[in-house]
């Protein structure tokens, strides 16, 4: 059966904004927890929402947790978010690696049956949330996330790059 729709994460699929998190995450937890954490781990948990990254970041601080936010955005605001506009009508009260975002994408593409859908993300969060949705998950390894993390999460197909995953989604949609 065809694809009908594909849906695009886009920190870090479509745009490559993860020198843009690690900087962000690196001052934060510099400036709030006053210590430096290695890549790995600052950048263990893009994917999920924001909130949660710093809550996990925070480690059972939560006094701290919204400080790492407000020094996080401050920072992320200065180089782009300017540039970054939400859509009218799009969010949902769940984030991933919660469908429902996915559905909710679906749905404004008029109820696009999930058997019909592909998603595509960098984050074995994304993997999850695609296959929580009932649709074809398609990861992209050239983000935050090793090849090897992203196979790991099980997505139904994993490319280097976007170009190979673009190519691969338009002879799937026939």
């Amino acid at each position: 059966m065809p694809l009908e729709a594909v849906l695009f994460d886009f920190d870090g699929t479509i745009v490559d904004t993860t020198e843009l998190i690690h900087e962000s995450m690196r001052r934060a937890t510099g400036e709030v927890l006053g210590r430096e954490l290695d890549r790995e781990t600052l950048l263990a948990n893009v994917g999920q929402p924001l909130p949660r990254q710093m809550e996990l970041l925070a480690d059972g601080q939560p006094e701290k947790t919204e400080e790492l936010l407000e020094v996080y955005l401050r920072h992320n605001d200065e180089l782009h978010e300017g540039l970054i506009r939400e859509f009218p009508n799009v969010d949902t009260t769940e984030h991933k690696p919660l469908p429902a975002p996915l559905l909710k994408g679906l749905e404004l593409l008029g109820d696009v049956s999930p058997e019909r859908a592909a998603y595509v993300g960098d984050a074995p969060f994304d993997v999850t949330a695609a296959r929580d949705a009932g649709v074809m998950s398609v990861a992209v390894s050239w983000g935050a996330f090793t090849a090897e993390a992203l196979r790991d999460a099980g997505p139904d197909h994993l490319f280097e790059d976007l170009d190979s995953a673009v190519d691969f989604l338009l002879k799937a949609a026939g």
